[in-house]
């Protein structure tokens, strides 16, 4: 049988877009501020939809999707200082509970091979709790990427008010909880910005956008399940990525 190999690559676009999405829902309560108002916190640009339309000379484009705030990753490196050293670990049960919790956020995985793995964690549940394991070899590394959020809205005033909350978002107690849970960490000495001087005006009115820049520190693995083994019946046949 083959190595089960599996990736653990966190989405950092996803997982702050996510997150965001979520604090200004819960915690800034963002539709008491803005009855009237939607806010969609996506990886989309929004200018995507409006390129998108078919609009002949003298109609308008439907502006929708506005206020919106879009999480970008432009470009990522290795971090230099830190080196990539060979590892050989133990996996244990509760891997299979993560990967499914963190899903295409976090790991790069076929559902095949999530099912094979899951299997053979089974397989052991005959064996005393401390020998419940499989060995993997790998590595696991830190990188950093460059990462952007645009806001555009179609009230100068609001645009204002949501570069606001997102620069207290970036800089706040979510990035230590994101940093736990992920192992994906926002630097927020790194924390640029333009909160005014960019309009767009080729859609029919006037957008007013404001960009952060800053950067996020990640850990990423590569491992190969070495020694998992599948009793007969156990193994389930299924097609995707996790």
């Amino acid at each position: 049988m083959a190595d089960l190999v599996f990736t653990k690559i966190p989405d950092c676009e996803a997982l702050i877009a996510d997150d965001m999405r979520d604090w200004f829902a819960s915690d800034q309560k963002f539709t008491d501020l803005f009855p009237n108002d939607a806010l969609k916190v996506s990886t989309d640009h929004p200018f995507v939809a409006l390129l998108q339309q078919s609009v002949t000379e003298g109609e308008s484009y439907q502006l929708t999707g506005f206020p919106c705030v879009t999480v970008i990753d432009t470009n990522f490196s290795k971090l230099v200082e830190t080196p990539v050293h060979p590892q050989t670990m133990k996996i244990l049960p509760a891997i299979v509970d993560e990967i499914k919790a963190g899903g295409r956020n976090m790991f790069i995985m076929s559902k095949q091979s999530l099912a094979d793995l899951e299997a053979s964690f089974k397989s052991l549940e005959s064996l005393p709790a401390e020998e419940q394991f499989l060995r993997a070899e790998g590595y696991q590394t830190l990188r950093r990427t460059q990462m952007a959020i645009e806001v555009w809205a179609l009230n100068n005033v609001m645009k204002g008010k949501i570069f606001d909350l997102v620069t207290m978002y970036l800089a706040g107690q979510r990035r230590f909880s994101m940093h736990t849970e992920s192992e994906v960490l926002i630097e927020e000495e790194t924390i640029t910005g333009e909160k005014s001087g960019i309009y767009n005006f080729d859609f029919g009115e006037t957008l007013y956008g404001g960009m952060l820049r800053f950067t996020v520190a990640y850990t990423v693995g590569y491992y190969i399940v070495k020694d998992f083994t599948i009793g007969a019946g156990a193994q389930v046949t299924v097609n995707g990525l996790v």
